[in-house]
């Protein structure tokens, strides 16, 4: 894109947020839920993100736990061409997992992991991951893991 292209568009990001700004909160919400119907990805970040706020922590494992089985599903065998959007719709279920770290619940969030890992053993027999995609998620939930151990005080 050349300069003029990225400024252009730029303009209309601006105008649309602007836009937005004078909606109002519940306008908004109207908008968010009506996409949210349509775009089940969306639909499922903004259920975990709900699952996130105030749970008690089983409800919060259980919440999680359901959305990893699912996401770790394979029902078959994933083709090459599948794998990208297959470990990029895990990937968003663990940035999740990394925010739940950060509201100290890191207890919550090793217990998921060992479900993750358990699933991805098995999910990887499944997949065609000639790119490496599925190393992506799996790489994510140990970084994931490393943060929730609790630090050793010397």
């Amino acid at each position: 894109m050349d300069a003029g292209t990225i400024d252009a568009v730029r303009g209309r990001f601006a105008q649309v947020r602007e836009h937005l700004r004078a909606k109002g909160v519940e306008a908004l919400v109207d908008i968010i839920m009506e996409i949210a119907e349509r775009d089940a990805d969306l639909r499922r970040h903004l259920e975990l993100a709900v699952a996130m706020d105030g749970k008690d922590n089983e409800t919060l494992f259980t919440h999680f736990k359901a959305a990893i089985t699912e996401a770790t599903r394979t029902s078959g065998y994933i083709e090459y061409r599948q794998m990208r959007a297959w470990a990029a719709n895990i990937g968003a279920i663990l940035v999740h997992l990394e925010d739940i770290i950060d509201k100290a619940r890191a207890p919550v969030v090793l217990r998921l992991l060992d479900h993750f890992f358990i699933r991805m053993d098995k999910a990887l027999q499944s997949v065609d991951d000639s790119d490496g995609h599925g190393g992506g998620p799996a790489r994510a939930g140990k970084r994931a893991a490393f943060q929730g151990l609790p630090r050793r005080q010397t």
